[in-house]
C-alpha cells in the first residue's frame, strides 16, 4: 500500500513537472526526448512498483504466516501463561504444604526427643524401683529367711518335746560334744544311735527347686567328709516354707546312698510320730508276753475292723451304683434334667478342721453319732440306723 501511494506521488510530480516544461519546451525533439525518457522513467516506476508489489505480497504472506505465528505464539503463551499461573499455585499450595510438614516435622522431632527423654527418665526410674524392689525383696528374703529358721527352730523344740514323743534334740549351737564342728545342721534328734537332720532351707534366689537340688549335692559333701559320717541317719529333712512347699515339682531326692525330703514344718509331728512308732516297735522285744498279747490283739482288731470297713464300703459303694443305674428307667428328658441340675449342684468339701478333729479324738465321733439320733429334728431317723446296723448284721 505504501507503494501504490508512493508511485502515485511520483507520477502526480512528474506530470506538474511534465505540465510546465511542456509549456516552455518550443523543440519537439526536446519534448520527444522528454517523454522517451518520462516512459522509460515511468518503466522503471512499474518495475519498481511490480517489485515493490511482488514484495509487499512476499511480505504480506510473510506477515500472515508470522501473524499466524504471532497468533500460535499468543496461544502458546497464554497457555504457558496458565500453566505458569497453574504451576505457581502448586509451588504456593506445595511450599505451604512443605512449611506446614516442616512444622510438623519439627513438633515430632521436638515431641520424640521430649518422648525419648521421657522413656530414658522412665527407664531410670524403672531401674530404679526395680533396684529397690529386689533390695525389698532381699531384705524380705531374708526376713522371711530368719523368721523361717526361728519359727523351725521353735516349732521342732516344741514337738521333740511333747510327752508322747520325748525325743532328745540338738540345736547348731548345742551340738553333741563328739560332733564334727565343720558339720552345723540347723537340728538334730537322736533316733536309735543315730542323729536326723532337719535342715531348714529357703532360696534366697528365685527357684527354690534349684537351691535344694544343689544343697542335696553340698550337704552328702559336708556328711561324707564328717568323722561323724556314721552317726548321721541316712535321711535328711530340709524344712522349706509352706507357702512355697506346693510349687515344688520334686520333694525327694537321692545322692550317694542318702534319701533326702523336702517337708513343710506341718509335716514335722508327723515324721517323729512314725520314727516313734519304729522306736516302740524296736522295743517290742523288751515286753513281756502279757504286753506282747495285748499289742497283737489290738493289731489284730484294728486289722479285722478296717478289713470290715472296706467290705461295708465297697458294699455300699456297689448297692449306691445300683440304685444310680436305675434312673435309666426314667425318661431322655427327665434324665437330661437331672444331668443338668447335678451340674449346678455344688459338690461339698470336708472341712479339714472337722476331718481333723474326728480323726484325733474318737470320742468326738461318738459325740456326733449321738447327735444324729438324740436331737429333737434328727436328720437321720432312728429305724433308718436300726435299718442299717440290721443289714450290716445280716
Amino acid at each position: 500500500m505504501e507503494y501504490v501511494t508512493l508511485l502515485a506521488l511520483l507520477g502526480l510530480i512528474g506530470f506538474i513537472v511534465w505540465d510546465k516544461t511542456k509549456a516552455k519546451i518550443e523543440d519537439v525533439n526536446l519534448k520527444q526526448e522528454f517523454e522517451d525518457k518520462y516512459r522509460e522513467k515511468m518503466t522503471d516506476l512499474e518495475v519498481s512498483l511490480k517489485k515493490a508489489e511482488s514484495e509487499r505480497d512476499e511480505l504480506s504472506g510473510k506477515g500472515k504466516e508470522m501473524f499466524v505465528h504471532l497468533t500460535s505464539l499468543k496461544e502458546k503463551s497464554q497457555t504457558l501463561d496458565e500453566k505458569l499461573q497453574e504451576t505457581a499455585k502448586k509451588l504456593t499450595r506445595f511450599e505451604s504444604e512443605e512449611e506446614a510438614r516442616t512444622k510438623e516435622f519439627s513438633k515430632k522431632v521436638t515431641d520424640l526427643e521430649e518422648a525419648r527423654k521421657a522413656l530414658e527418665d522412665e527407664k531410670v526410674r524403672i531401674r530404679r524401683e526395680d533396684i529397690e524392689r529386689m533390695e525389698d525383696e532381699e531384705r524380705e528374703r531374708d526376713r522371711i529367711w530368719n523368721e523361717h529358721e526361728n519359727a523351725c527352730l521353735s516349732a521342732m523344740k516344741e514337738v521333740c518335746q511333747k510327752p508322747e514323743l520325748g525325743f532328745a534334740f540338738y540345736g547348731n549351737t548345742t551340738l553333741p560334744d563328739s560332733f564334727d564342728g565343720g558339720l552345723k545342721p540347723d537340728f538334730l534328734v537322736e533316733f536309735l544311735g543315730q542323729y536326723i537332720i532337719f535342715d531348714a532351707k529357703m532360696s534366697r534366689s528365685a527357684s527354690l527347686q534349684n537351691y535344694l537340688n544343689d544343697q542335696v549335692k553340698k550337704t552328702v559333701k559336708k556328711i561324707k567328709g564328717s568323722k561323724n559320717e556314721e552317726e548321721i541317719y541316712n535321711t535328711v529333712f530340709f524344712i522349706v516354707p509352706t507357702i512355697e512347699f506346693d510349687n515344688l515339682k520334686k520333694t525327694h531326692f537321692y545322692e550317694e546312698g542318702y534319701s533326702f525330703f523336702a517337708l513343710p514344718i506341718e509335716a514335722f509331728e508327723a515324721i517323729l510320730s512314725s520314727f516313734k512308732r519304729v522306736m516302740n516297735y524296736d522295743l517290742a522285744e523288751s515286753f513281756d508276753p502279757k504286753e506282747r498279747e495285748n499289742i497283737v490283739n489290738l493289731i489284730a482288731t484294728y486289722d479285722q475292723h478296717i478289713s470290715r470297713q472296706n467290705a461295708i464300703n465297697l458294699l455300699t459303694t456297689v448297692e449306691g451304683l445300683k440304685v444310680m443305674h436305675q434312673k435309666g428307667t426314667l425318661s431322655n428328658d427327665i434324665r437330661g434334667d437331672i444331668e443338668t441340675t447335678k451340674k449346678k449342684m455344688r459338690v461339698e468339701n470336708l472341712k479339714p478342721n472337722d476331718l481333723k478333729r474326728f480323726i484325733q479324738n474318737p470320742e468326738e465321733q461318738i459325740k456326733q453319732i449321738k447327735g444324729l439320733v438324740e436331737p429333737k429334728e434328727p436328720e437321720v431317723a432312728t429305724e433308718d440306723l436300726v435299718n442299717v446296723q440290721s443289714s450290716l448284721l445280716d
